[in-house]
């Protein structure tokens, strides 16, 4: 199986919410750059896209991370991210809205990082 590979947006939505919770981060920056996307499912109100790292996809869960989101130059503005880590590599990313539908385009649409607590209701630019 050949994985797509991920966008410089994408990569920096992973490097966001390993830098905020993340224990070992050196170990999960590395892999994010030989780290691709399996497999992508649309919801509608976010996404899951199964990872490959090296060629090789994970399925024993054992970290959860999360509280990292992102403002959007739209509306809706406000996204939430949710890392899975398995067996020691990065295996799932999950977005979502909190309200409204995901914009297809949401990579490009990225003002800025932020941790879930801090996202504030800013005016669409």
């Amino acid at each position: 199986m050949s994985a797509e590979l991920l966008s410089n947006e994408e990569k920096s939505a992973l490097i966001a919410i390993i830098k905020g919770q993340a224990c070992d981060q050196d170990r999960y920056l590395r892999q994010v750059e030989s780290c691709g996307v399996l497999k992508r499912e649309d919801t509608g109100v976010g996404f899951y896209y199964t990872l490959m790292v090296n060629g090789i996809a994970y399925t024993n869960e054992e970290l959860t991370l999360s509280c990292v989101g992102a403002i959007l130059n739209c509306e809706p503005r406000d996204i939430g991210f949710v890392l899975y880590i398995r067996a020691g590599h990065l295996s799932l990313l999950e977005g979502f809205t909190y309200v409204g539908q995901m914009p297809k385009d949401w990579a490009e649409r990225i003002v800025q990082f932020t941790t879930v607590p801090e996202i504030p209701n800013p005016p669409c630019l």
